[in-house]
């Protein structure tokens, strides 16, 4: 069955039989295939190519398959990985999967359970892709990281505060990310000036107050006809249960 846009994928094992053997198969089946006997062609190939999926076998000379997977998952985390082994068993299994590898596949391989394996992981491997570009879009915008539908809810809360003019009151524990809250919406908005952050738990007292209302002096008339700042409430206020900061 040909495949419009077809995937490319690597396969890496030290028997050229069998390569060219996988390289006829996948091509059938409308893959764009490379093949590698080695870890140092695997390695390049990966870095230059790109391939979307990489099959490699567990048992390679010089370079164990375990190594040359963590090798591979260092160079791109999303890029699924499917090991392949003569001698599979659970806890090899296990460990490949712990190591990065999407998933592990028994010698003798019956066409339509690898056929299967590769187009999962290739659907798991474009999701993680998409995945990875949304949060890179999302630290980019916010200043943050998380994708779950917790942070989602506060990208939201930050896209809604941000355009208006309204004091933001910001609650949480210590340690939470309030400040950076807080900083994703002084830069997504229209206020101007830059973003002063305050570690009011070290300032004595009520002088945080003070001298955070005191930043902006306008002329309005003192009691003896003496000119005086006027109040000034910030539009941010960082709160937890220990101290609080505007």
């Amino acid at each position: 069955m040909k495949r419009q846009g077809a995937a490319h994928i690597l396969v890496v094992d030290d028997e050229q039989k069998t390569l060219d053997i996988m390289e006829d198969i996948l091509t059938h089946e409308g893959y764009r295939v490379s093949t590698a006997t080695t870890a140092q062609d695997a390695l390049r190939l990966a870095e230059q190519e790109k391939p979307d999926l990489v099959l490699l076998d567990l048992v390679m000379p010089g370079v164990s398959g375990m190594e040359l997977l963590r090798r591979l998952v260092a160079l791109d985390s999303t890029r699924p990985m499917v090991m392949i082994s003569a001698h599979g068993d659970i806890p090899k299994a296990v460990d490949a999967i712990l190591q990065g590898a999407s998933d592990f596949l028994e010698k003798p391989l019956k066409l339509p359970d690898l056929l299967r394996h590769i187009q999962e992981s290739l659907q798991k491997g474009q999701a993680l892709r998409l995945a990875a570009a949304s949060a890179t879009e999302l630290y980019e915008r916010h200043g943050m990281v998380g994708t779950s539908s917790q942070m989602r809810e506060v990208y939201a809360l930050i896209d809604r505060a941000a355009p208006t003019d309204a004091t933001v009151l910001i609650l949480g524990e210590t340690g939470t990310g309030k400040e950076l809250v807080a900083s994703a919406i002084h830069r997504l908005s229209g206020r101007k000036g830059r973003f002063v952050a305050v570690n009011c738990s070290a300032v004595p007292g009520g002088c945080w107050r003070a001298s955070s209302l005191a930043t902006r002096r306008e002329p309005s008339p003192g009691p003896s006809g003496t000119m005086r700042g006027s109040s000034c409430i910030p539009t941010v206020v960082l709160c937890s249960s220990t101290n609080c900061a505007a």
